[in-house]
């Protein structure tokens, strides 16, 4: 992407990112936290604090900001349009996860939660990403799924959704045995 009209495309995108025309999101931290609050809706939690999320798209390319107005620090990521959209449709299925035979236990949404319960009955709680349909992130750890399901087992460790959308959920004991059905919801 390092091309003449790439880099002539960035420039003009950086600067009606600093113009009136988008509130001046890039021109100073005043107008950082000017567009933070006229946007709520593009708000997200940072590590240190909030921060704020912004989509450019051009004919060709998207470009998506994190502004972090309190230490005025901004991160632009550029990516080709096509296929981050496909990218997305495809996140919107959800991440799955399998039993020791392959089989579908369940799915949770591009950026919930499973709670893996350890041998020792310790909890915890790890974020999960999309990769494509067959890998996943799983707090900082990339896995094909049914590598996370060989690790769970190996480890006698049980995992489930942090939060159930569905009636039915099932808890997995790792190797496949399910040793819990629930049927009702969970809050």
């Amino acid at each position: 992407m390092r091309t003449p009209e790439f880099k002539e495309e960035f420039d003009q995108v950086i600067e009606a990112l600093r113009s009136d025309r988008y509130e001046g999101i890039l021109e100073d931290r005043f107008g950082a936290v000017k567009y933070g609050g006229n946007h709520p809706g593009s708000a997200f939690e940072g590590k240190y604090n909030t921060e704020y999320g912004i989509r450019v798209d051009t004919d060709e390319h998207i470009y998506l900001l994190r502004c972090d107005a309190f230490r005025m620090n901004f991160y632009c990521s550029c990516y080709e349009g096509k296929r981050l959209d496909e990218h997305i449709r495809r996140a919107e299925r959800g991440i799955r996860f399998v039993d020791y035979d392959g089989e579908d236990l369940f799915r949770i949404p591009d950026g919930e939660k499973i709670v893996v319960t350890t041998k020792l009955n310790e909890a915890i709680e790890h974020k999960c990403r999309y990769i494509d349909d067959e890998h996943v992130e799983v707090g900082s750890n990339l896995y094909h799924i049914n590598e996370f399901e060989e690790k769970m087992h190996r480890n006698g460790a049980v995992y489930r959704p942090l939060r159930e959308k569905a009636v039915e959920r099932q808890e997995v004991q790792a190797g496949g045995k399910k040793n819990r059905v629930d049927s009702q919801k969970v809050r």
